[in-house]
């Protein structure tokens, strides 16, 4: 499947049923042709009906492999003429005793501006391109998983970053990325977030 990839648009895999430790096993099918395939990877959960409706809904950090992403989720959103939710889940220290829990919780706390300011510049120019996709950015304190889960509840798609680059960390998929794939309530569209090495022949 990883050298059908090469020379594929997507490829399209079932999530199967694996218990956590599993999930987060190399062996495991669904996350080795997630890792190293050279096209996109759909992961489809089983047993959960395929929404036809809903947003696309896209995981967002600061960094440079989230940008694959990003572009693989507005064309999906353009082509399924859905709209389009940009997740960012951040998470620091608890409030401390003399700390306003209220204005932490509201988003006013010093910390949300700057996660605000890298996720604006992730989703610049993506806009211009696809004009036609409606875009809201959600900035959320808490875990990644728990937060892309619960928000993919509503959506027909869920697309993430894979965080591959080849040597040591190109076996491992980011670990919010393996941890949705078989906890998704939607099917997952992984995009390869760096070049992958041409295969050996």
């Amino acid at each position: 499947m990883v050298r059908a990839s090469a020379h594929a648009e997507v490829v399209v895999i079932g999530a199967g049923r694996l218990g956590r430790l599993a999930g987060e096993v190399l062996g495991a099918t669904t996350h080795q042709v997630a890792m190293h395939s050279r096209c996109p990877v759909l992961v489809v959960p089983e047993g959960v009906p395929l929404p036809s409706r809903g947003p696309v809904v896209v995981g967002v950090d600061a960094g440079e492999h989230s940008r694959p992403a990003i572009g693989l989720a507005f064309a999906e959103a353009s082509r399924r003429s859905a709209p389009l939710v940009a997740v960012h889940a951040w998470w620091m220290e608890h409030p401390g005793a003399f700390d306003d829990a209220s204005r932490w919780a509201d988003g006013e706390h010093p910390a949300y501006e700057a996660e605000e300011l890298s996720v604006s510049e992730m989703m610049v120019g993506w806009a211009e391109t696809y004009p036609d996709v409606a875009v809201r950015t959600e900035i959320l304190r808490g875990e990644p998983v728990p937060v892309l889960r619960e928000t993919a509840r509503s959506a027909q798609l869920l697309v993430v970053g894979s965080r591959g680059s080849g040597g040591f960390a190109g076996l491992l998929l980011g670990g919010v990325s393996s941890r949705l794939l078989h906890a998704s309530p939607c099917p997952v569209l992984v995009a390869p977030s760096a070049a992958r090495p041409p295969l050996e022949p």
